[in-house]
């Protein structure tokens, strides 16, 4: 071997020339057949003509050294994205040591590429147990005294000290200016904090000792466990008004309970000014959810007057009332007027809610007599407008899923005791213009951008680089209020007593990403989340605010460097 022959490149120009060269060529690369005696040869170019067996010479070899071709054949693979090859038979198969393959007296090979090393068990499996070979043993040093139960300022501080009078027996300063004792109150300063951070990360580390929230999270989800966050409260609404009125949608308008300061306007209406400038923590904020799919032509929420308070119609008789187990009733709309053909007043539609409740004590007929837990809400599955003739009332007959039934019997009208005797009506009505509220406030924001840095792709050796490629750095962006809420989505068609049923597990947290019109996904984990989808997880910390995960680019998409992100929660 030459020292031409010897030299070891890291970039193989010389090799991309020969290919379709018209003057030169040489061996590719070869392939060893699976029952090792025939080999397959891969040139540059065209495989040379008129080729045989003494153009070859096969050395190397540590127990088998007498490997020769005896054949030489064209193999054509009718392949167009394949090469042809040469195809040499050999006499036997070698052993498992490197072997070289040498094309002599050939017009037109490069020296550089006329000889190719190989193994004929390059893909055989091996049962040998190579020993390692023994390292030579560490230099071992004198190691200091270190008192391990050194973990907080004073003692790193007095341990240094210790150490100095050891090494510097003529050095005693003490005073707090000078430059020695300045060094060795910062390194017992900086091994405070390490020594913190390491007992810090020791502890979160298992499952028995962890304190914080994100950790215990993390370590129930590797034993397939999933600790939810809980949910937020939910109720139903109703609204008393005396006149129409409609919203588009449901951010337009939210609920809050009382607090002091707050003044309203007709007993209800509080202006959006007056609660700006009181504390949020005086009051509870509930905004109303949407259960039914509206066209963009339609209203989502519409309250009417006649809705606010409904009577039952009784069809004249006394002493009325509602079984348990209900899931029909009649209302009482107006009467005709000598009009039988009018329009009823109520607006009711399938899938409105109405609050079913007792008025008014069933003995005494006074409202302080009610019973509070005789109060139910149902959803309408039909509703049709009816007309009694004998009373010259119009009337609209409603129905609910057998999922709201009446769980009590609901009196409509009583009698009072002896000695008055007196008829009592209405003793419980409905109520319309329902609206399901979730308990949360919303909050918008900005986060980001991404930060990013320029990494220099591979030289091209000619004073340039390939590319520079602007890379994303961690992103992960902390709410700025919270606590953030989790809630279970709302299912269109579910009844009543389905959107009342909380399962905590079901919830989901109520944070919304949209980059440009790209909107990105919660969910509660990335580990089924492919490279490119736009997911992320909102762990809840000690004190309730979220703080978002992205992907690294396999689990979920990673962040684009620069981006920015419009979020509501």
């Amino acid at each position: 071997m030459t020292g031409a022959d010897a030299l070891m490149c890291g970039v193989d120009d010389r090799r991309k020339k020969l290919f379709d060269n018209a003057d030169w060529n040489g061996l590719d690369y070869l392939d060893v057949a699976d029952d090792q005696m025939s080999l397959c040869l891969h040139f540059f170019g065209r495989i040379p003509e008129g080729l045989a067996a003494e153009n070859f010479r096969i050395t190397g070899g540590r127990r088998i050294r007498d490997v020769k071709v005896i054949a030489v054949e064209f193999d054509e693979l009718h392949d167009d994205e394949l090469d042809d090859c040469l195809k040499l038979t050999l006499n036997h198969p070698g052993d498992f040591s490197v072997y070289t393959l040498c094309i002599v007296n050939v017009a037109g090979i490069d020296r550089r590429f006329a000889y190719l090393d190989f193994s004929f068990k390059t893909n055989c499996p091996s049962d040998l147990d190579c020993g390692d070979t023994a390292p030579c043993p560490p230099e071992i040093f004198a190691e200091p005294d270190i008192s391990y139960l050194a973990k907080d300022y004073a003692s790193f501080r007095q341990l240094i000290y210790d150490r100095l009078a050891l090494n510097m027996p003529d050095w005693r300063e003490r005073h707090a200016a000078d430059l020695g004792v300045t060094l060795i109150e910062l390194l017992a300063y900086v091994g405070d904090h390490l020594s913190y951070y390491q007992d810090a990360v020791a502890t979160e580390a298992y499952l028995d000792t962890a304190r914080l929230r994100t950790s215990v999270r993390r370590h129930l989800r590797l034993i397939d466990y999933r600790m939810h966050e809980g949910c937020n409260a939910r109720a139903f609404l109703t609204i008393g008004t005396s006149a129409n009125f409609t919203f588009a949608r449901a951010d337009e308008f939210y609920f809050i309970t009382g607090g002091p300061g707050i003044e309203s306007r007709d007993g209800a209406i509080v202006e959006a000014a007056s609660i700006a400038q009181l504390p949020e923590s005086t009051y509870e904020v509930f905004e109303p959810v949407a259960t039914r799919n509206v066209t963009p032509d339609e209203d989502a929420f519409a309250f009417f007057a006649a809705n606010s308070t409904i009577r039952f119609h009784d069809w004249g008789d006394g002493l009325c009332c509602l079984p348990q187990g209900a899931t029909t009733a009649t209302l009482f709309d107006h009467d005709d007027e000598d009009d039988p053909n009018a329009a009823p007043k109520i607006h009711l539609v399938p899938g409105d809610f109405l609050i079913l409740e007792e008025a008014r004590g069933a003995v005494t007929g006074n409202p302080a007599d009610a019973d509070p837990a005789h109060r139910h809400v149902v959803r309408l599955t039909k509703v049709t407008t009816g007309h009694d003739a004998l009373l010259r009332t119009l009337v609209v007959e409603v129905e609910w899923a057998s999922e709201d039934a009446l769980p009590f019997a609901l009196c409509i009208s009583a009698c009072s005791p002896s000695p008055d005797c007196d008829r009592l009506s209405d003793i419980s009505v409905a109520h319309g213009n329902v609206v399901l509220v979730d308990h949360g406030r919303r909050r918008t924001g900005q986060l980001g951008p991404v930060g990013g840095r320029n990494v220099p792709g591979d030289c091209a050796c000619e004073g340039s680089i390939v590319e520079v490629q602007r890379v994303p750095l961690p992103f992960a962006p902390e709410l700025e209020s919270g606590p953030l809420i989790h809630a279970e989505p709302v299912r269109a068609e579910a009844s009543a007593a389905q959107l009342a049923e909380r399962d905590p597990r079901a919830a989901v947290p109520s944070v919304h990403l949209s980059e440009g019109r790209t909107r990105w996904q919660a969910v509660p984990d990335l580990l089924a989340s492919g490279g490119e989808d736009r997911h992320f997880v909102a762990e809840v910390n000690d004190d309730g605010r979220a703080q978002l995960r992205f992907g690294d680019g396999v689990q979920g998409r990673r962040p684009e460097p620069d981006a920015r992100y419009a979020a509501a929660w």
